[in-house]
């Protein structure tokens, strides 16, 4: 639900038997890519994705759905999660949409899809930074549905948007626009520890191609989007939640003695993938700088390409990190040894720090084994390509169950805290300029219409809704006056 888009709440069928699948008001599902969910070493579950075709008076109008299933059973604790989202970053658009929140200013990619409070010209969204809406309007202004003034749709609530407690979560999207633009999108299954704190599990980039007469076209649905720094960031400070490192594609624990060197491989991976690896060694557990670790990336002829000594989130405790790359058949090659094998022959060597000096151990002999000696973990993110700092990886989830947002409790009766703009500021998100031309519908089954049948957001609009909102601000404050 980009909400400068409309959102469809079915999912037809995926599967080899129903590659082309015919379904109600002339849709067709073309499958498009199924690829698998892992989080520490398992198969979580899988996601799959497909275009649909809808026929319009103008022509075809193709658009992305499909869904996130999860075929672990205990996924939830596995993960230690409150509950799972998507996170949509937009990274390409020649026509921004206008925010809801004139405040906010002009949007510029990458920007989050929908931004806090929602688009100006498909209605209002929550101020969670994640793609369904996790609470309704009602709840936040504290309205019955009919006084709320600003459009919206229930089909954008996550709790409509999953089935089976979570095990299985929707994902749809229905660009519009009435100028030609190319869009492209970075979208990221993420997982919400409750307490403003966030790890992305996977994701898959998209592109569509739209029309002013409202057809569009996808033109291409990729396995992996790569999580950078910038979006963290932008969901920091847009919306207050902290990415942290708690989800690793991997984790594989193991402990040096003097001379070992292991070795960690994976194959089927996603060719050219960039992923960060790093050495926990456990500080405050193991005696101080024990082990003191050499991290290396080899490509798949087994020759080194990335190596590192203290480079890690736990750098200062001699903890080791690489950026690097899955190499071009698919495999992950790793190894660990320890310091100062930066050849990784199990004997000590000078290709490093000097073997009289240096980290670990206050110097060393030549072509003896390395001394290192200790327990560590080593974790690998598929599709991340910056390190984690010490806080993210060290930030416990113990407390995930303290905010009980949990799916089933999105009501309006729930007792919720909000922050942000109260519903007596609605008026002000209305700017007096007139937005870019947008044309988007509330429902799915809206955007069939012809092109000339979708109304322009324009000033007056601004001003019906601001006439509409007066009403509701003067009861407020009448309630208000009264309790």
């Amino acid at each position: 639900m980009s909400q400068r888009n409309a959102s469809t709440t079915y999912i037809c069928a995926i599967g080899i038997a129903a590659f082309f699948t015919t379904v109600s008001s002339g849709e067709v599902c073309a499958a498009q890519l199924t690829f698998d969910v892992i989080v520490k070493n398992e198969v979580l579950g899988n996601i799959s994705l497909e275009t649909e075709t809808r026929t319009i008076p103008t022509g075809t109008k193709e658009f992305i759905t499909g869904q996130f299933v999860a075929t672990k059973n205990d996924w939830k604790n596995f993960l230690g999660v409150d509950h799972l989202n998507w996170l949509q970053v937009v990274t390409q658009d020649f026509n921004p949409p206008n925010p809801l929140d004139s405040t906010q200013g002009s949007l510029k990619p990458p920007y989050i899809d929908a931004p806090k409070l929602g688009y100006f010209a498909s209605g209002w969204s929550d101020e969670e930074p994640w793609y369904w809406d996790e609470y309704t309007p009602m709840a936040k202004y504290n309205l019955l549905p009919e006084e709320f003034p600003i459009p919206w749709t229930p089909a954008r609530q996550l709790a409509q948007q999953t089935q089976n407690n979570g095990q299985v979560l929707n994902f749809s999207d229905i660009p519009t626009d009435n100028k030609a633009n190319q869009v492209k999108f970075e979208t990221f299954l993420v997982g919400d520890f409750g307490n403003q704190t966030y790890d992305f599990l996977t994701g898959f980039s998209w592109s569509i191609s739209l029309n002013a007469n409202l057809t569009s076209t996808i033109t291409e649905i990729k396995q992996g989007a790569t999580f950078t720094e910038q979006y963290a960031n932008l969901v920091e400070e847009q919306f207050g939640y902290k990415k942290v490192d708690l989800l690793p594609t991997y984790l594989f624990s193991s402990a040096l003695s003097p001379g070992k060197v292991d070795s960690f491989t994976e194959s089927g991976l996603q060719a050219s993938a960039p992923f960060v690896a790093w050495t926990n060694n456990f500080p405050g557990i193991n005696p101080p700088k024990q082990p003191d670790t050499i991290l290396g990336a080899f490509n798949q002829s087994g020759n080194l390409i990335a190596v590192n000594d203290d480079g890690g989130p736990f750098g200062s405790n001699w903890g080791s990190g690489i950026k690097s790359s899955v190499n071009n058949d698919g495999s992950l090659k790793l190894k660990v040894s320890g310091y100062n094998d930066f050849n990784f022959d199990e004997r000590n060597d000078f290709s490093g720090d000097s073997c009289s000096g240096g980290s670990g151990g206050g110097g060393c002999v030549r072509n003896a084994p390395h001394p290192q000696v200790g327990k560590y973990d080593l974790a690998v993110k598929i599709n991340q390509d910056y390190l984690p700092s010490r806080s993210s990886v060290s930030t416990s989830a113990s407390n995930v169950y303290t905010n009980t947002r949990t799916l089933a409790a999105r009501n309006i009766n729930q007792e919720m805290s909000f922050s942000s703009i109260n519903v007596s500021d609605i008026a002000s998100l209305y700017s007096n300029e007139s937005p870019n031309e947008k044309a988007s519908s509330e429902k799915a089954e809206e955007d069939a219409l012809a092109a000339e049948a979708v109304p322009e957001p324009t000033t007056a609009l601004g001003t019906l809704f601001f006439l509409a909102v007066l009403p509701v601000i003067k009861r407020l404050k009448n309630r208000k006056n009264k309790e």
